[in-house]
């Protein structure tokens, strides 16, 4: 009985994904603070804001793993890379591979960032969106993304993230949603962060996502998060490692009412730690 009602999960799961192409995956260091996109800073921000390339001054690294609702076929396997050019900005490339042998999703980014002014960032990326359904066969899509960030004030940061501004399509029946994020970090003190925003997609009520990023000292910290949704809540946590080699790890784990647990592992590792910059976190220093 269980093994039947796990495969007409996973069934129904992914007609979602495939009704809305958007298995958007933020990397792990996102999930525990409650899945935010428009403010995250570094290397993550490729599967988010670009606009947060910018905070970065070394070529950087990742490489992670996403699973949902504890369903192998429900995998997400991300890489990404990011180089800064001294007064050129950021570049930065990222893969995205999530699904099984009936369905599969790729996303391949290629970012550009960079600092229009000391407190304002800019990053484009171009996205290519590959899918495949078992019987259907592959199809190609090209789209891109915006976002920007900008310190408001000492302690409060701003950011905006546009995925996909124009309507677009694999088929009748599957689309690639418009998405769109604003939010807020609000720097309480050196260790303490409170993140707010909002997230709407197409065809989709605005989400609410709320995150809190603690940093028990210099190199190990704690994060909570909730993200509220037509009607029911999903709540999050993680932990982040800075070894002192350069690498630094990401866990983060959610748990959805009726859906149950998502979690995620990533692997950053950085050429060069961060000595000056201009967007400021916590999570930066």
């Amino acid at each position: 009985m269980k093994t039947v009602l796990t495969s007409l999960l996973l069934f129904f799961t992914i007609l979602v994904l495939a009704q809305n192409n958007a298995p958007f995956f933020r990397g792990a260091g996102a999930i525990g603070e409650g899945n935010h996109v428009s403010t995250t800073l570094g290397i993550q921000s490729l599967f988010g804001n670009p606009a947060g390339l910018c905070q970065m001054d070394g070529l950087s690294f990742y490489a992670g793993a996403e699973n949902r609702f504890e369903l192998i076929d429900l995998t997400a396997y991300q890489l990404a890379i990011a180089l800064p050019v001294d007064k050129w900005g950021v570049f930065g490339l990222n893969l995205t591979d999530f699904g099984g042998s009936l369905y599969r999703d790729q996303k391949i980014g290629l970012v550009y960032a960079r600092n229009l002014t000391k407190k304002f960032a800019i990053g484009l990326q171009f996205d290519w969106m590959i899918m495949e359904i078992e019987q259907y066969g592959m199809r190609h899509r090209f789209t891109f993304d915006i976002g920007i960030q900008t310190n408001l004030t000492d302690k409060l940061l701003f950011g905006f993230h546009l995925f996909s501004p124009y309507p677009m399509s694999f088929d009748v029946d599957r689309i690639v949603p418009t998405y769109a994020s604003v939010g807020l970090v609000y720097r309480v003190s050196q260790q303490v962060e409170l993140k707010v925003e909002v997230q709407k997609q197409t065809y989709e009520n605005p989400a609410l996502h709320i995150g809190l990023h603690y940093k028990i000292m210099k190199s190990f910290s704690l994060s909570m998060g909730m993200t509220t949704n037509t009607g029911h809540a999903i709540i999050s946590s993680g932990f982040s490692y800075q070894f002192p080699v350069g690498l630094k790890v990401d866990f983060g784990m959610n748990f959805h009412q009726s859906l149950g647990i998502s979690s995620g592992i990533g692997f950053c590792y950085g050429f060069r730690r961060k000595t000056s910059g201009n967007l400021s976190s916590v999570e930066s220093d």
